[in-house]
């Protein structure tokens, strides 16, 4: 028995590894595979260290990717891009592992997804970020309907608005790889379940997930349904301020999975 789970698992890392079509992990420093580049003042990215303010370890392994500027006096944007990568292959998703802690009420820094589709010239915006929970997130956003080609580019956009205003922006163990295994059904597409951030929160939060259609049933605590809507998107910005403070159940669900999951707005 322990034989075949071993093989099992070697099988299942050999298929992770044919399938990826680009990785980064930061262990050998920062940019690693990816290229810098200011579109702002200059603040750079730099291997996880004394900038890490508030965030106690590397989202992964011995390193990761942070961007913080304390001396900055004006509004400073970078960017970590992708060399040039041949996406047009279906059932492509990107993922990520990334944290942004809340320092002052409404203030935070900011991290944009963008993606060119003719080698860098113009750039699309994939998805946007604020705070998160204090364990961070992993998103896991969809290629497809993006319309990835051969002469594609992912790059990543932090934001500092002013100086010292928000904690660091850290991400780590980037990924684009395929979705679905060649010849298996729904059940085997590969999905990290859904994103619910930042939880807690005073009212305002996002639901991101890999399917691009989904639906959010939200329940209070005696089980009396509160909230209901249908999202053509992967990505969903909710407003619960109204609601009374409290756990809530978020139900979500869509074609290819049901999760539920507890938020507490305070």
């Amino acid at each position: 028995m322990k034989k075949i789970l071993v093989l099992s698992c070697i099988a299942i890392l050999a298929f992770t590894k044919a399938n990826a079509q680009f990785e980064e992990n930061f262990e050998r420093g920062v940019p690693g595979k990816l290229t810098q580049k200011f579109l702002s003042q200059e603040t750079t990215w730099i291997d996880f260290g004394i900038s890490a303010i508030n965030v106690q370890k590397p989202l992964s392994g011995e390193n990761s990717a942070v961007f913080f500027n304390g001396l900055a006096t004006k509004e400073t944007i970078t960017s970590l891009e992708t060399p040039v990568l041949n996406l047009s292959l279906p059932d492509l998703v990107l993922e990520f592992k990334y944290l942004q802690r809340e320092k002052n009420p409404d203030v935070h820094n900011n991290l944009a997804v963008e993606l060119s589709n003719d080698n860098g010239v113009t750039w699309v915006k994939v998805a946007s970020y604020g705070t998160t929970a204090a364990e961070g997130i992993t998103p896991v956003i969809s290629l497809d309907k993006f319309r990835p080609g051969t002469a594609s580019i992912i790059r990543f956009v932090s934001t500092q608005p002013k100086v010292d205003a928000a904690y660091p922006i850290v991400i780590d163990d980037i990924k684009i790889y395929t979705a679905k295994k060649p010849g298996f059904g729904k059940a085997n597409v590969v999905i990290n379940d859904i994103n619910v951030y930042p939880n807690p929160t005073k009212g305002i939060f996002t639901i991101s997930s890999l399917s691009n259609n989904f639906e959010v049933n939200a329940f209070d605590i005696n089980g009396r349904k509160v909230y209901s809507a249908t999202y053509d998107t992967n990505e969903a910005r909710i407003d619960f301020s109204a609601f009374p403070k409290g756990i809530y159940l978020l139900k979500v669900s869509s074609q290819d999975f049901e999760k539920t999951k507890k938020i507490t707005i305070n």
